[in-house]
């Protein structure tokens, strides 16, 4: 777990969970999926925990979206490509990319109005890893 994050780390909620009006992030029970899920799963929090306006201030996490909206399809590829990237920088990416793929392209379909948004996620996801390593530019 990120030391930038774990502040906000609760295992209080029955599942996995970000709140953005108080900064934390619930990881709740995935204490007690498999490891290698549950760093993904970690990674998947943190990307959204970082999009906070005290951290990265992202545009899509500043306001609570409708489920299914764009702006919440949009926070949600991010938060998974972020969890994507930090299992590729931690060598468990091929354990984790087809579950990964396949949450991504389920929200990304919400996005087809849009194809830059996918772009944009992935940018933003890049930041968000950077910001959770410590390795900003």
């Amino acid at each position: 777990m990120s030391k930038r994050l774990s502040n906000g780390c609760a295992r209080t909620s029955t599942r996995a969970s970000w709140r953005n009006s108080s900064t934390t992030w619930r990881p709740a029970r995935i204490w007690a999926l498999r490891r290698i899920r549950r760093r993904s799963t970690l990674g998947h929090e943190q990307g959204h925990a970082v999009g906070h306006p005290k951290r990265l201030n992202r545009e899509s996490i500043k306001e609570v979206a409708p489920f299914g909206s764009a702006v919440y399809s949009l926070e949600e590829c991010i938060a998974e490509m972020t969890a994507a990237y930090l299992c590729g920088i931690t060598g468990i990416g091929n354990r984790t990319i087809d579950n990964s793929a396949a949450y991504i392209a389920a929200w990304a379909a919400r996005l087809r109005d849009n194809r830059k948004l996918i772009i944009h996620a992935a940018a933003q996801a890049q930041g968000a890893c950077n910001y959770i390593l410590n390795t900003q530019t």
